[in-house]
């Protein structure tokens, strides 16, 4: 494309163009994100999890790794005490490795 034209086309890709129209990548739109390569999906990730015994509310979200790149990270509200290796293993079980959390951050609600 020459220099200067306008074309567009939807990615779900996050970036931007520096003034020598040079395109950086920073991240991706809406549910879908890749983790080491991986695609991952956060709205399974917390359906998968807002199904599972004493979970009231579920946050999927992006942070960033060392190893991956971003990885999956978690916050929890729970009426019980939840095992956050239970909730990597389920997660591993039903979606795959790339959607096994990093952090899981856990926070108990008074019933």
């Amino acid at each position: 494309m020459r220099r200067g034209a306008r074309a567009s086309h939807v990615t779900n890709d996050l970036g931007w163009v520096d003034d020598d129209g040079y395109l950086y990548l920073q991240g991706r739109a809406g549910p879908q994100q890749r983790s080491g390569g991986e695609f991952v999906n956060l709205r399974a990730v917390e359906r998968v999890v807002g199904d599972l015994p004493g979970i009231v509310t579920v946050e999927a979200y992006m942070a960033p790794d060392q190893r991956f790149g971003q990885r999956v990270a978690l916050r929890l509200d729970t009426t019980t005490v939840v095992d956050p290796d239970g909730i990597r293993a389920a997660l591993r079980d039903r979606l795959g490795p790339a959607a096994v959390p990093g952090i899981v951050e856990i926070a108990r609600l008074e019933s």
